[in-house]
């Protein structure tokens, strides 16, 4: 639960009472609780949060961080950015607004490389895509690593997957 919310006061609440209202934690014989068998989703209330949040932000900042959630958690802005099809001045006024409303940070300035500051905006950003527009996005995010020649076989190699290139995948 703790790693699942990485600490966060709010997501650890709202986790443990979305477990409890389901009644999907138990016991063991010493009374300590067990993790769900099962993965569970992230509760409505805290989807809405979030998506509140990148909401208030704008409509073309939630088009960029719905490409990053497919990127990754970490991700370079020369890889995302050819999928947007923006315009450099409303990318990077997207760029800053989702700084400014800490949805993302910085982690290197030189390479642009951004994560997200929690996990799970990351997985309700990529979880609420339809499958087929993920798909599409791996695809792209793949034939650009290739492009562009990353060093990071695996992680192109993951996107040719989901993106159900398998031989790309393969290669």
């Amino acid at each position: 639960l703790y790693k699942r919310a990485e600490g966060h006061p709010l997501f650890t609440v709202e986790l443990l009472n979305d477990l409890l209202a389901q009644n999907l934690l138990q016991q063991d014989q010493g009374g300590f609780w067990l993790p769900p068998a099962l993965s569970v989703p992230i509760p409505a209330y805290l989807k809405q949060l979030i998506n509140q949040r990148v909401m208030r932000a704008g409509v073309t900042v939630g088009q960029l961080l719905a490409a990053a959630a497919v990127a990754g958690e970490t991700w370079l802005l020369t890889q995302i950015e050819p999928v947007l099809h923006m315009a450099e001045t409303d990318l990077l006024d997207a760029l800053q607004r989702a700084l400014q409303a800490d949805l993302i940070v910085m982690v290197d300035d030189r390479a642009e490389r951004y994560r997200f500051v929690h996990g799970l905006i990351r997985e309700v950003l990529y979880t609420q895509q339809l499958a087929r527009l993920r798909k599409r996005i791996h695809a792209q995010i793949a034939f650009e690593m290739m492009r562009q020649q990353t060093e990071d076989v695996q992680a192109m190699a993951y996107h040719f997957l989901e993106a159900g290139c398998w031989n790309e995948a393969m290669d």
